[in-house]
């Protein structure tokens, strides 16, 4: 059995790409690797609002 880390360190949860990414990489490693174990840890989500006015303006400008 192998364990594997996830670490999600994006800001937005529903909409982010990584996230889904990393979803669909769990769920095809889980069909070929039934016995190991996943751990999930979270590190994006910590953003203040201030930051994330500041992230949303700055990609609007793009």
């Amino acid at each position: 059995m192998n364990k594997v880390l996830i670490i999600n360190a994006s800001v937005r949860k529903e909409r982010s790409q990584s996230r889904k990414l990393t979803q669909l990489f769990q769920e095809n490693w889980k069909r070929k690797n039934l016995n190991d174990r996943f751990t999930h840890r979270e590190v994006g989500l910590e953003a203040n609002e201030e930051w994330r006015v500041d992230c949303k303006r700055i990609c609007q400008t793009k």
